[in-house]
């Protein structure tokens, strides 16, 4: 056979054989860590909200572009937008009641504060403007409040303002770290995690600082709890069993169940809006990815495919 025959046929074998890959590795979702349904948009949330039927819809933090912003997702992991683009860290946030606004964290002014923006992004406005360090803010069940957490005395302790930054309480005061405030659905409770035992644990309070109660006491860090959307139990993530676990509660701190039982971290748990399931971060497979799951632990399922961390997941209300 001509050398030049050859050399033809050998190229156009290479061309199909590396054809025939890049279609098998995108039909699986492994291609450079993404799901061929998967695209994310630098841009363009605002397309997501010209849609009438925006429900269904996870909230996430993901430093994909070397820090941390805001995205948005369907809650299979399509259609993921940018919200926040900015330098800085723009982490640790929570979503209106009435799905309007987004209260974050963020160090774009030069250290942690509060900040408020539209849910499509827009309309970035810092609160708490302190030179302290201010984080994981939470909504009140009537979105006219914000508690979150603030070492502006000297230690973390939770704090509740207005929506608009004005009229600033501290309801805690204790010489120990008090963090991570998420009101009841009701709106008279507050639990929170604090360390004050040693060790992290999670308590309850009233909404102006009274009737602490201590709901979790294990000989390692219990953090991050959440409540369920009708009030009668509370998600947590734990170190007791040697690694980070899903667990849930009632919520007055009895009948505690493990829901994962893996040898990697399961962390920040929240419900969605019918109280059906849990978004969860793990790095089960190898980073930190978002799943879903039912609320028992069954039906586990990844949303996100990217080479870095994908974390905190919030859903739409």
């Amino acid at each position: 056979m001509d050398k030049n025959k050859i050399i033809n046929f050998l190229l156009i074998l290479l061309a199909i054989i590396l054809s025939f890959s890049f279609s098998a590795c995108k039909s699986t979702g492994n291609f450079a860590g993404a799901d061929e349904n998967q695209t994310t948009e630098e841009s363009g949330a605002e397309e997501i909200f010209e849609d009438t039927a925006v429900e269904n819809k996870i909230f996430f933090a993901s430093n994909r572009r070397g820090n941390v912003d805001i995205y948005i997702m369907n809650i299979d992991g399509t259609e993921q937008f940018s919200l926040t683009d900015n330098p800085a860290n723009d982490r640790r946030f929570n979503i209106s009641p009435d799905g309007e606004k987004i209260a974050f964290e963020s160090n774009r002014d030069g250290n942690f504060d509060i900040f408020l923006m539209n849910v499509d992004g827009t309309g970035v406005t810092n609160l708490t403007n302190n030179p302290a360090v201010e984080g994981v803010p939470s909504f009140s069940p009537d979105g006219s409040k914000i508690a979150f957490t603030s070492d502006r005395d000297g230690n973390n302790e939770i704090y509740i303002m207005n929506i608009d930054g004005s009229d600033v309480t501290r309801i805690t005061d204790n010489p120990a770290d008090d963090s991570r405030p998420v009101f009841s659905p009701d709106g008279t409770k507050i639990v929170f995690h604090s360390n004050r035992d040693e060790n992290w644990e999670i308590y309850l309070m009233n909404i102006d600082g009274t009737g602490e109660v201590n709901l979790t006491n294990s000989f390692n860090t219990d953090t991050f709890p959440a409540f369920s959307p009708d009030g009668t139990k509370i998600a947590f993530h734990s170190f007791r069993d040697g690694n980070w676990e899903i667990y849930i509660m009632n919520s007055d701190g009895t009948g505690q169940t493990r829901l994962l039982n893996t040898f990697t971290d399961e962390q920040r748990p929240a419900f969605s809006p019918d109280g059906s399931k849990i978004a969860f971060t793990s790095n089960r497979d190898g980073n930190d990815e978002i799943y879903i799951m039912n609320t028992d632990g069954t039906e586990q399922t990844r949303i996100t495919y990217n080479l870095t961390t994908d974390s905190n997941p919030v859903f739409l209300p």
